[in-house]
């Protein structure tokens, strides 16, 4: 199930958190990479390091279904935390 969200600063960072050296490691500060595209610090050029090279959306959904996403361990992240939390009591709420 594909679920669409604005995290802080880009989705990049929510999978570098997987994808660097030390998985999940010190993910908290990640959400404070910066926003500008021009910087060499930001997410899309930190993730296509830790891949080995830029992955189209496609190529990043092949590393996803053979590197599955652990959504507790990410909790770390305050932007991933509070999307899943959100999500959470939506899908609560249309159920009951």
């Amino acid at each position: 199930m594909s679920v669409p969200m604005l995290p802080k600063p880009t989705s990049e960072a929510w999978l570098l958190c997987a994808a660097q050296h030390q998985a999940y490691q010190n993910c908290a500060q990640l959400d404070a990479l910066p926003g500008n595209q021009a910087s060499p610090n930001h997410p899309k050029k930190k993730l296509d390091k830790a891949l080995g090279g830029h992955k189209s959306a496609d190529e990043l959904c092949e590393w996803l279904d053979n590197n599955p996403f652990d959504s507790v361990l990410a909790e770390s992240m305050p932007s991933f935390k509070a999307f899943k939390d959100t999500l959470e009591r939506v899908v609560n709420d249309l159920i009951h």
